[in-house]
Parts: structure tokens; sequence; C-alpha cells
């Protein structure tokens, strides 16, 4: 399957705020370190471009509206179009929205045959069944074409399973050539945070949204971490500051800042308060949980938040499974030490 950062109407994405995730990891160097574009000559070429993505959304919002008919308007509009490979990239996702990329494997690998070009190679790589298979079309797209950009982006990505710097300094140089090029700047947002260049990850945020339909809770979420990240705290709270102040997963993040600041109490008390909002949200409860015992030295308090999640967990709360296996074990620990579930007031 292709990745998801590669669908034409691509979309910034959190997987949702874990509070014990880490907080921020420091700035490293690359040899000979690049410099990205900046958000000014970014906004330039992407005047310069037209703003392509905001009419493929519109062109998405439409056929996922108008269902199959709608699909084969937009399929002769793509024909009408034979050089405009972002339209066909987005055809060719919305028939796997309807059909899946088994259906299409034959006739996108026949059109390679019957007119061989970088572009139709690409097309044929998106719809492969395996990764092996993917990249050996790809091979085939920079053969024919060494400066396609959707397939050097697509050999990054694969070379970025094995994170390294090598693959950094190439992306970098790609968006210092083509600033307006979306699926390298979303790229970058997931590869720059494993290479120490949280502040990169930041950058690479802050020049969406690309498409006109952005969530922008799902990207201010993403930038706000990604400030944390860079050891950027102003920046972040500014960016919490306008969503939603019933958000959890906004509320979470609000408290992973001040704790971070030196406010454990403050950030309990937030939560303690949203909470009251969602009062069976797993994650607020594990968070609860995690600030009275690692920051708050409140263990009967710990212990009662461990034994909540637990039982949202198995009453099919969605929760990530370590999360469970991390709160059953600190609650059998606090157990052991005498603590059951008395109430215990909220930290002053």
């Amino acid at each position: 399957m292709r990745p998801a950062w590669l669908r034409a109407g691509i979309r910034a994405g959190i997987t949702g705020a874990i509070f014990s995730a880490g907080l921020a990891s420091g700035c490293g160097l690359l040899v000979g370190d690049p410099e990205l574009p900046s958000l000014q000559e970014v906004q330039q070429a992407r005047r310069h471009q037209g703003e392509p993505w905001t009419e493929l959304a519109a062109a998405a919002a439409k056929v996922q509206a108008g269902g199959e008919e709608a699909l084969a308007d937009l399929r002769r509009q793509a024909s009408g179009r034979p050089d405009d490979l972002r339209l066909a990239i987005l055809v060719q996702d919305l028939e796997m929205d309807f059909y899946g990329p088994e259906a299409l494997l034959d006739r996108y690998e026949n059109a390679f045959e019957q007119q061989p070009s970088a572009a139709a190679a690409f097309l044929a790589a998106r719809v492969q069944p395996g990764a092996r298979l993917s990249q050996s079309w790809i091979d085939k797209a920079l053969e024919l074409d060494p400066k396609l950009l959707q397939a050097r982006i697509w050999d990054l990505a694969d070379r970025a399973k094995q994170p390294s710097e090598e693959v950094l300094r190439e992306l970098a140089q790609l968006l210092q050539e083509h600033p307006e090029c979306a699926e390298g700047w979303r790229l970058m947002q997931f590869l720059a945070p494993d290479l120490g260049r949280p502040d990169w990850a930041l950058h690479a945020l802050e020049t969406e949204p690309w498409g006109g339909q952005t969530d922008l809770r799902e990207l201010w979420l993403g930038q706000a971490r990604a400030a944390m990240d860079a050891d950027r705290p102003t920046l972040a709270a500014e960016i919490l500051a306008r969503m939603d102040p019933r958000d959890v997963d906004a509320g979470i993040l609000r408290a992973a800042l001040w704790t971070s600041q030196g406010h454990p109490g403050r950030a309990y008390r937030f939560l303690e308060e949203l909470q009251e909002i969602h009062p069976d949200h797993p994650q607020l409860v594990f968070n609860l949980g995690l600030l009275a015992l690692d920051y708050l030295d409140r263990k009967a308090m710990a212990a009662r938040h461990f034994q909540r999640f637990l039982e949202l967990f198995q009453g099919g709360a969605a929760a990530p499974l370590d999360r469970e296996l991390q709160a059953r074990l600190w609650l059998e620990r606090l157990q052991a030490e005498g603590f059951g579930l008395p109430s215990d007031p909220s930290p002053k």
C-alpha cells in the first residue's frame, strides 16, 4: 500500500497526544547543515504554482459527494490533462477508495506498457501489492526521468525506513530546489524528528495547510507537538490557545507543557476539570495517574486513576495496548505497597 502522506489529498496527522511521550529532544546538526527554504520563499513558490492543492481538495470533495459518476467525470478531465500528474494521482487515490488497488493493477501496468513514461511507472508503483514491487516501478520511473519529484520523494521515503542524515540532507536539498513541493514537506514532518531536527519538523508543519479542506485541529496539534519537541514552549502555547479548551488531545498537550515548565499541580487540576467534560476518556485518566505518580507523589490518587483506566480499557475503550500494560504494572506495584483506592484531594 502507498504511504498515506503520498496521497493527492494529503493531510497532516497526529496519532493522539500521549503525555508520557518525550517532550524536548535536542536539535542535532548535520555535517554541512543545509538550510530549508523560508516560509516566505515557500509562499512565493506556491503562488507561482497556482495552489493546485485547493483545486484537488475541491475535486475530491465533489467525487465524495457525487460517487462513481463524479469519479468518471474527473477521470475524463484527467485524461485531457496528461501532464497533470497530481490530478492523475488524485483520480487513482479515489479509484482505490472505490475499488481497491488490486482491481487497478492490470490497468495501470498496461497503461505503462502501451505508453512508457516516468509518470505511468509512478502510477503503476502506487497500486503494487508490496514494497519491493512498488520500488521496482519507482526505479523505472527514475530511470526515465530522474527529476520526477513524486518518484524522488517516494524513493527517499523508502530509504528513510532506515533513517539517515544522508536522506534528510537530500530531502532538504530537494526542498531548496522545489519549495512548493507539498509531498516533500510532509515527508520532512515525519523524518526530521527521528534525526534530531524537531525544528525542521516544525518548519515543515508551518508550511501547512496545503489543501482547502485541511483539518485545522489536526494541523494545530501537530504544530504544537513539534514546537514542544523543538523547545519552543511559547510558540506551543500560542498554537494551543487557538484550540477548543474542551479538546482532550490539546488539553493533554497543555498539561505536558505546564509540567515541563515545573507546574505539575496546575496540569493536574486542568486535566481534572477537563475530565468533568469527558469523564470516561481513557487518555485523560491515564495521564492523571501518571502525573499523580511521577510528579506529585500521590500514590493513592495514582492507584485510583490507573484502576479506572483499566476498567475503561476492559470495557472496550480505545487506548494503546502499551498503556494498558503500563497501568497494570504500576497498579500492581502500588497495591503491593499498600495503596488502595481511597479518596484523595486534588493537589494545591
